[in-house]
């Protein structure tokens, strides 16, 4: 009797395996499509924006908290325009100043992206990893330069940020 178990249960694991594996999900059985740069297109809000001192935690910065904001319209191309909006650390004025750039697809979970100019501390050319679903980026960075205190000297920091598509 245990042997039939076995077998039956064997059979509907491998009947599983064959329905769902090579499909990973997809209900065609056809691998998505790799990323391409143009699947950066749209404008996208910003979220979500911190980074977090890698040695020091208490080293902090969120954009929004600090009531910032970053707009960006991407082109299919990979270039993008946009705005970044946050208080002048010395006034407390809220400034906003327009950005553009470059995304470039290193790999299928690598981001290069180009701010031009730099904007240091806010916007500094870096490599993120990243995921793409549907109309939600997130970029993730172990190691992103960040001018905590504005003195002009990067510290390292843990970068987050999420933007959506809108």
């Amino acid at each position: 009797m245990n042997r039939l178990r076995v077998r039956c249960l064997t059979a509907v694991a491998v009947s599983f395996s064959i329905a769902i594996l090579p499909g990973c999900g997809d209900d065609n059985g056809i691998a998505p499509e790799p990323l391409t740069i143009a699947d950066f297109a749209g404008t996208w809000n910003c979220t979500a924006y911190t980074a977090v001192g890698s040695d020091n935690p208490q080293l902090q910065f969120d954009l929004l908290a600090v009531g910032g904001s970053l707009t960006a319209t991407v082109q299919s191309n990979g270039s993008f325009t946009g705005e970044v909006t946050f208080p002048d650390p010395a006034t407390s004025e809220p400034q906003t100043i327009p950005i553009q750039g470059s995304f470039s697809l290193i790999s299928q979970t690598l981001v290069r992206i180009e701010f031009n100019p730099e904007i240091p501390p806010i916007l500094t050319t870096d490599t993120f990893e990243f995921t793409l679903s549907g109309n939600t980026l997130t970029l993730h960075d172990d190691a992103s330069p960040f001018d905590f205190d504005f003195d002009g000297q990067n510290e390292v920091a843990i970068f987050d940020a999420t933007l959506v598509r809108s």
